[in-house]
This record gives C-alpha cells, sequence and structure tokens, in this order.
C-alpha cells in the first residue's frame, strides 16, 4: 500500500523510494525523516554521488545564506561572499568547494551557523594591525596615554 511521505512506517515494513526521471534529485530532508542508522547511510550515499549532491548542497547553502542576508537587509559583492564561503569550507576542513556543498546537501552542516558567521564578517570590520604603518600606531598610542 502506498504510504506519503512522512507517513511513520511500522517494525518490519519496508520502504521503498521512488524518483520520477523528472524530479531525479533526491532532497536531503529525508535525513529528518528516517530513523534508522542504515536508512540515513543509503540516503547519503546516493547525495553524495556525481556533481548532483555539490549542485544541490550549494543551491540550499545559497537560498539559506539569502534569506539569512534578506531578514538582516544586508547586500554584499558575490565575490566577497565565495571569498567567506571559502573560508567557511576551509575552517571546517573541507579541501574543496564541492565537498562542503556535498555536506551542505546531506544535511552535515548547519546552514544557519555558517550564514551566522558570515554575517558576522559582513557586519564587523577586521582590521589587519600588521597591515597599519607603525607611525599611526605610535600616534594613537601616543594620544591613548
Amino acid at each position: 500500500m502506498p504510504a506519503a511521505l512522512g507517513d511513520e512506517l511500522q517494525c518490519g515494513d519496508v520502504c521503498e523510494a521512488l524518483v520520477s526521471e523528472q524530479n531525479a534529485v533526491l532532497n536531503g530532508r529525508l535525513l529528518d525523516l528516517v530513523k534508522t542508522r542504515s536508512a540515513k547511510v543509503l540516503i547519503r550515499q546516493v547525495l553524495q554521488r556525481g556533481d548532483n549532491g555539490a549542485a544541490m548542497g550549494r543551491l540550499r547553502f545559497e537560498q539559506g545564506l539569502e534569506k539569512h542576508l534578506r531578514t538582516r537587509k544586508l547586500h554584499a559583492d558575490t565575490a566577497w561572499i565565495q571569498q567567506l564561503v571559502m573560508r567557511a569550507c576551509a575552517a571546517r576542513g573541507y579541501h574543496t568547494p564541492d565537498a562542503f556543498y556535498r555536506a551542505v546537501g546531506r544535511n552535515e552542516i548547519a546552514i544557519d551557523q555558517v550564514a551566522a558567521l558570515i554575517i558576522d564578517e559582513l557586519l564587523v570590520p577586521r582590521l589587519d594591525l600588521q597591515a597599519i604603518p607603525e607611525a599611526v600606531c605610535l600616534l594613537y598610542t601616543s594620544r591613548c596615554v
């Protein structure tokens, strides 16, 4: 008997996920619906295959980040945001953006947390104290003393 997505299965029920040719993208939100470790492993394996997983993760991440930016009424240059995403990838140990986006697609990374870090970088300017000439530092410190 067919069940709707989200229907709870009973012990011993067997489930088969049917995907049409036109909509062949497996949604990472299925991970939230399944309970068993083996089902999660199988879904993650499908999500990792090829560029599809990276493309889906990138789309989800960009939509989530855009939502956060819109909520805070922030606008930023796309190139600057890409730089911040690359920093987030490196900070989390991902060697390539695709690996990071695949992890987003598998729901292994909380988009909200990464978006908050990126927004913090946009809102709080970071000063590179090493780049400030020594004369300026001396002038500033002499006024403070």
